[in-house]
């Protein structure tokens, strides 16, 4: 066992022979972004340096615990394996540590390297290299010599931050994804780095991000919708308003890619190696246009932009109606404006109406009824609910579609018999190659049809949960009593309205009376 006394008094020969327990330590750079390529490389690598460490230790028939750890070496603060090695050597449980390269241990500021370097001269703990070379702490020569290599190691990783970051400028000048994490609705292809789209997540941007908002949906209703239907957010968690706000605004789902918007590093604080964050003006912004597949176009986007501008100061007035963008046309499906009428002067509430739609098909009218139906249709609701059994109409449904499918996978087993067929006919020289290609093509197309018709079935089958009646009536009546207690809070009364209601459709047509159809969330959110 190496005491204070023997590091002070024998030479690292003479030490090397009183070592018996070591701390092996393994460490790689965390990646800028996390592909499975790069996860298969820094594994590979660190299994490499653990061959080679389990291996020195074994030819020196020294006892030893291994630590591993994929982390960049530039802050002890961000690498917890390296904190609990350093604790477990204060408190004098080895006699060295050993690394493939000392720079495995730091490569960070002078502040981290004289920490780690107090902590093994206070334990009297030695640093030994696979190369053979070892390093005693308390002395001097040794000390100077670990500092030189330091300096060259932080020289190193500042030279390889420089040469990242160009080359990340470059590839993004040439349209290359070089900014981490891939952005929900895009792949990162692997030969050209460039962007291609995932067709579930762009289906998704397009039809239940995209299209509604421009349909007239707000935010909060898109955001609620996509929490009920029970899809993933970008961070596999529920969606948020500015997420998909976010999502909406950025120009790269037009096919550009912007980049070097910042400068520095938010932890500059933490390292000598990094500039300090600060943003660039749009000058200085690097853009590659057309560098992938677009979700939507230039001019949806300056629509965008232009709805969140005219939203933005519609929604802050203070009399935003609690049914603002919830009343859809009938015909058009674009929501129904509301204007508030004029103030007379014995009036005490404000009043306000419904304006004909754009379409030219749907009239406006008063907004008062609506209040009236949704008092009615809450009991109507209500009384549903009380006499059916939702369970068993779940049940049923799962077992229609399961008919379908049974009926669909029948008609491609015809299918399939069918190209058997057209072989064998063209190998009895019934068919000429032509007639034969052209009749199998036409029945796998049919095929491919029919599964495609499978997926979405399967697709529904998914969503279909059994919904617990009890929790539904209990969630009702609760919103009845909110509805009630907000009647005067505008702001409060939407967020219930929200909600509750999927949307709510008016109709219109010259003098007659106005048809409203009030469709509810099913979802259980409880």
């Amino acid at each position: 066992m190496i005491t204070l006394e023997k590091m002070l008094d024998l030479s690292s020969y003479e030490l090397e022979k009183e070592v018996y327990y070591v701390f092996a330590y393994a460490r790689k750079s965390q990646p800028k972004r996390e592909t499975e390529d790069e996860e298969n490389r820094i594994e590979k690598d660190l299994e490499m340096q653990v061959a080679r460490l389990e291996d020195y230790c074994k030819r020196k028939g020294w006892k030893f615990k291994l630590f591993r750890e994929v982390k960049s070496g530039e802050n002890i603060s961000d690498r917890p394996v390296m904190q609990e090695m350093l604790k477990e050597i204060q408190e004098g449980f080895c006699d060295a540590v050993i690394v493939v390269d000392y720079d495995r241990l730091s490569r960070g500021s002078g502040r981290d390297q004289e920490r780690i370097l107090n902590v093994l001269r206070n334990s009297a703990t030695l640093i030994v290299e696979v190369s053979g070379v070892i390093f005693n702490p308390l002395n001097r020569e040794d000390m100077n010599r670990l500092k030189m290599k330091g300096l060259f190691s932080n020289f190193e990783y500042g030279q390889i931050v420089s040469r990242f970051t160009s080359y990340k400028r470059i590839g993004a000048k040439e349209g290359k994804w070089v900014s981490g994490k891939t952005p929900f609705g895009y792949d990162r292809d692997r030969k050209t780095k460039h962007l291609i789209i995932n067709k579930e997540e762009g289906e998704i941007y397009k039809e239940r991000i995209l299209k509604p908002f421009l349909n007239g949906k707000i935010v909060d209703q898109i955001v609620q919708e996509l929490n009920n239907a029970k899809i993933p957010s970008p961070r596999n968690k529920e969606w948020t308003t500015p997420t998909v706000i976010k999502l909406l605004k950025s120009e790269l789902y037009c096919g550009t890619i912007i980049y070097n918007k910042t400068t520095g590093s938010k932890k500059s604080m933490d390292s000598i190696n990094k500039d300090p964050y600060r943003k660039l003006p749009p000058e200085k912004w690097t853009y590659a246009y057309d560098a992938h597949p677009p979700l939507k176009t230039l001019e949806e986007q300056d629509i965008i932009l232009g709805l969140f501008k005219t939203r933005g100061k519609i929604q802050s007035k203070t009399n935003l109606h609690p049914l603002h963008a919830l009343v859809k046309c009938y015909n058009c499906g674009h929501s129904m404006h509301i204007q508030k009428c004029k103030q007379k002067k014995d009036q005490e509430k404000e009043k306000f109406r419904f304006k004909p739609c754009k379409c030219g098909k749907n009239k406006g009218g008063t907004i008062e009824i609506i209040d009236t139906v949704i008092n009615g249709v809450f009991k109507i609701y209500e009384e549903k609910l009380l006499a059916t059994n939702i369970k068993q109409d779940e049940v049923l449904k799962q077992s229609m579609y399961a008919k379908d499918v049974e009926k669909i996978k029948n008609e491609i087993a015809l299918n399939e018999k069918a190209i058997e067929r057209i072989e064998n006919a063209f190998e009895m020289g019934e068919y000429t190659i032509e007639k034969m290609i052209r009749s199998r093509k036409k029945r796998e197309g049919i095929i491919v049809k029919l599964i495609k018709d499978i997926e979405q079935i399967h697709s529904k089958q998914s969503k279909i949960t059994v919904i617990d009646k009890d929790k539904m009536l209990k969630r009702l009546r609760q919103y009845k009593k909110r509805i009630l207690q907000y009647h005067n809070n505008p702001e409060k009364l939407r967020e219930v309205y929200i909600n509750i209601f999927d949307k709510i459709i008016w109709k219109k047509m010259k003098d007659d009376e106005a048809e409203i159809t009030v469709k509810f969330l099913l979802e259980d959110r409880s």
